[in-house]
């Protein structure tokens, strides 16, 4: 999940997703060029958010997530 994007943010659609399907919220990742240490564990607190990934994007950390993302 991106957090900036043009039209609603990404924590907006966290809120959405916490709202109408609170027990179908799993395996989350936020995905940031902005983010600093303390907003990271802002999030991951608030939203039981699995991980942050930096952008620009490493491969090989997209495939880390895809294989086992737990």
């Amino acid at each position: 999940l991106d957090i900036k994007m043009p039209r609603i943010s990404g924590y907006q659609i966290l809120e959405k997703l916490k709202e109408n399907y609170p027990e179908k919220i799993k395996n989350i990742y936020i995905l940031s060029a902005i983010l600093v240490n303390d907003i990271q564990e802002k999030i991951k607190d608030n939203y039981n958010i699995k991980g942050i990934i930096s952008k620009p994007i490493q491969l090989s950390e997209i495939k880390r997530i895809l294989v086992c993302p737990w």
